[in-house]
């Protein structure tokens, strides 16, 4: 009877965590039945993606390997590096308890435009490898046994996963740049008995996951004319961006369940020279649950970008109900890169020189609000470090 509850128990505080931001949940069991959980590869920790309302799907970034894999492969048409520092980001999702999410990873890879800059060609191919760890941990909570209610014992429970990951970036003519990616899961949901005297850690629902994601950007700019001199500036020029994307993800697939995610997304920026003056990303995504309790979630968000530095986000998530978020972020490459446009900062041909040109350190952070505070959700904030060189 003890053993039973602690199962219940422990799939009962599953679901809540679930329901946090109302994901219906697939479930498992040790002999194959459908009492487990691998709901928590669904929660985003990405802070530039939980302020632009939990869009995740169309961005090409250090974190790209846990949400699309894809994108992973774009990145690393232009990074030989990526490393996503640890965070703690603290969900509340009921009273007693709080919902704490750690992620982190690297990754590393080439392309032939990497490795031969200044050659011309008419395509680039690229390859990225990564390893992401995924930690949610539920805490501790009392359990009961209700033959012999006088005996309360204390468990601390979390779920674990890790990610191995690799994706393609193909590009052709500056114009179409294509990402394909696939990630391998082995997810496990552990817990250990308080006061118990046994000292080892149970492992309960071991199983494996996979992913398999695609991304598209087009670069219409490049067919027409996209460079305006500046009258009396002759070392200048002003230069628009014009990236429409669209990606598709399929997540989480596990013996017939899987999550699948739409995204749409349009990229407008004015440059001077190779700086960033003003920008602007409109982004939506659809996702959808596909298992028993099937259903759908709808995104939007918005990126502000200043000067390449800062960057203002905000977007809602709709489920049954209606999340607000937003968010800010900064990068170190944007201040470089002002640097060197206004003539401040030349970096020599070296190491050191194309470190200083090309290492980017940023920080984001992110806030819920609006209508989700049954779930207490306006109190979850999410913050970041990446570097990418």
């Amino acid at each position: 009877m003890f053993n039973q509850f602690k199962r219940h128990r422990f799939v009962r505080m599953l679901i809540v965590a679930g329901t946090l931001f109302a994901i219906p949940i697939s479930l498992k069991s040790d002999n194959g039945a459908k009492v487990g959980s691998a709901a928590f590869l669904r929660f985003i920790n990405s802070a530039r993606a939980n302020g632009a309302g939990g869009c995740v799907a169309n961005l090409v970034d250090e974190q790209s390997g846990i949400y699309n894999p894809g994108a992973m492969g774009l990145f690393h048409l232009d990074h030989y590096f990526a490393a996503s520092l640890p965070n703690n980001t603290k969900y509340y999702a009921f009273s007693d308890n709080s919902l704490r999410l750690n992620t982190w990873g690297a990754s590393g890879g080439t392309s032939f435009g990497l490795m031969k800059p200044n050659a011309k060609r008419e395509y680039n191919l690229g390859i990225g490898l990564a390893y992401y760890k995924m930690k949610l941990d539920y805490g501790i909570l009392f359990i009961t046994d209700y033959d012999n209610p006088v005996l309360e014992q204390r468990m601390h429970s979390w779920d674990e996963a890790d990610h191995f990951v690799v994706g393609l970036g193909f590009e052709y003519k500056k114009t179409l740049r294509v990402g394909i990616g696939y990630t391998h899961k082995e997810i496990s949901n552990l817990f250990e008995m308080l006061d118990s005297a046994e000292s080892e850690h149970p492992r309960n629902l071991d199983f494996n996951a996979h992913d398999y994601g695609i991304i598209a950007e087009f670069y219409l700019h490049e067919l027409v004319p996209h460079k305006i001199g500046i009258i009396g500036h002759e070392d200048y020029f002003l230069n628009f961006r014009i990236v429409p994307s669209f990606a598709f993800v399929k997540a989480n697939i596990i013996d017939g369940s899987s999550d699948e995610t739409r995204g749409l997304s349009l990229d407008l920026r004015l440059n001077v020279n190779e700086s960033s003056l003003f920008s602007i990303r409109i982004l939506d995504e659809k996702q959808q649950h596909l298992n028993q309790y099937t259903g759908k979630v709808k995104k939007n968000g918005y990126e502000f970008g200043f000067l390449g530095i800062f960057t203002f986000r905000t977007g809602t998530q709709e489920v049954y109900y209606q999340t607000d978020t937003y968010g800010f972020g900064f990068s170190f490459k944007g201040i470089t890169s002002w640097l060197r446009t206004l003539g401040k900062l030349h970096p020599g041909d070296n190491l050191l020189g194309r470190l200083i040109q090309n290492l980017d350190i940023t920080y984001d952070y992110a806030k819920y609000y609006g209508l989700a505070y049954e779930f207490r959700a306006n109190a979850t904030k999410s913050f970041k470090f990446n570097l990418s060189f």
